[in-house]
């Protein structure tokens, strides 16, 4: 972002924070002389409940469709809120058990709201062991989500996420959050979504929702924990298994828009590697010596390393270490490889920072903004499609990139509410 567009958003985001207010308040007022339709509602039993929260128009994303039907065959009771409308709701009687459709107000922490509301309101939770709390902001890969459903619906811990969130304090991403009974009958749990006031604001909705939700759940639990299905030990294991790192490596993105998080703590390169090597092998062991990082750091940024191999990034180290370090190895650079990508594992947002390792660590979840938000680029994305079944990559392509970055194709007030975070 050039520096006149930061003086620019700077100036324009107060006036476009009261902006994006007005406009929750006027849609809160408008959602008032609305009401949500119930289209179809059948009994339920004993059954695990799957929660989801949709904004589909005309007919179910093909992802979406058969996520529910996976969901139906484990013998799941579904329930769709749906802040838009489908042109044929009865067509999906075998998806849901309940279908209904709510003024689009509130995002989707509104359609959670109305969906607890449902579910205290009809008793559902008396007989329900566990609820799994979805929404469409995910493309649900094929591979590896019937087992996905049942880690979530049948595991004995009180609360699992599929993935944390280590941006602004720690918390459950709230698009995947499997709870169990004693959760749902929680008066804390109870009060947390009464007192839930719906709003349009982005910011509002990440610190009620996204980080209230995880308190609330924390105060709900027995033991306080919130446990994660995809977390940095699952992820130790899965990189202390790969002997080789190089396909790992491959997994990065090839470079950054400038979008989400920093761009040095997602892309691996050279020079981060160099600046590892050397504090630990130099900087640690010789204090009152020279630091030459920054000059071994601007050095590499010379370089062109956004398409790079491991191969790469090993002589490249070696010829510049060789004359100082003469006992380092292929072995030593693997393991600062290793190390730093434990590491980065749990910063920002896990979801948006590992999408392609998650995959490959047999997650079937994907983040719809990637492009969107400037975590990745476009031959990322490629890259990401390219591990999906056959049968959705297309699919899988075209959802993704009909939203590209918010920075390059928005333009005016909507830039800069992206740019303020407010879209």
């Amino acid at each position: 972002m050039n520096i006149i567009q930061r003086i620019l958003n700077n100036l324009y985001n107060p006036f476009v924070y009261r902006l994006v207010s007005i406009q929750s308040r006027i849609q809160q007022v408008k959602s008032l002389f609305k009401k949500a339709n119930i289209f179809y509602e059948k009994p339920h039993e004993s059954e695990n409940i799957l929660l989801i929260a949709l904004y589909e128009k005309g007919i179910l994303r093909e992802d979406i469709s058969n996520l529910l039907i996976t969901a139906k065959k484990l013998g799941m009771y579904v329930i769709g809120i749906n802040t838009l409308k489908l042109k044929d709701p009865d067509k999906y009687s075998n998806h849901f058990d309940t279908y209904i459709e709510r003024p689009n107000f509130g995002r989707d922490f509104g359609s959670y709201k109305y969906g607890f509301m449902h579910i205290f309101k009809r008793g559902l939770s008396v007989n329900c062991e566990r609820l799994v709390l979805l929404n469409d902001s995910l493309f649900y890969s094929k591979d590896n989500l019937s087992l996905f459903l049942e880690q979530m619906s049948s595991t004995d811990k009180e609360v699992l996420g599929a993935c944390e969130n280590f941006e602004f304090m720690h918390h459950l991403g709230s698009f995947a959050i499997g709870i169990n009974k004693s959760i749902l009958q929680h008066n804390k749990f109870r009060k947390y979504w009464y007192k839930y006031k719906n709003t349009d604001v982005r910011p509002l909705v990440i610190k009620r929702g996204e980080l209230g939700l995880s308190k609330a759940l924390k105060r709900s639990s027995i033991t306080g924990k919130l446990d994660c299905l995809y977390n940095k030990i699952e992820f130790s294991k899965h990189i202390a298994e790969i002997k080789d790192l190089k396909e790992t490596i491959n997994l990065l993105p090839k470079g950054h828009t400038g979008g989400l998080g920093d761009p040095e703590s997602i892309v691996l390169s050279p020079a981060i590697i160099y600046k590892l090597l050397y504090k630990h092998f130099f900087v640690l062991r010789n204090p009152f010596q020279e630091d030459k990082t920054v000059q071994i750091q601007q050095k590499e940024e010379q370089k062109n390393y956004e398409m790079f191999e491991l191969d790469d990034i090993i002589n490249s180290i070696m010829d510049s270490f060789s004359n100082e370090y003469t006992d380092l190895d292929n072995n030593i650079i693997i393991e600062t490889i290793r190390g730093y990508l434990i590491g980065q594992f749990s910063n920002g947002s896990q979801i948006h920072r590992n999408a392609l390792f998650l995959i490959k660590m047999k997650c079937p979840i994907i983040k719809l903004d990637l492009l969107y938000r400037g975590v990745f680029r476009d031959i990322d994305i490629i890259a990401m499609s390219k591990l999906l079944n056959q049968s959705q990559q297309f699919e899988f392509l075209d959802i993704i990139f009909s939203r590209p970055y918010g920075a390059k194709c928005l333009t005016g007030i909507e830039r800069a509410k992206f740019s303020a975070g407010l879209i």
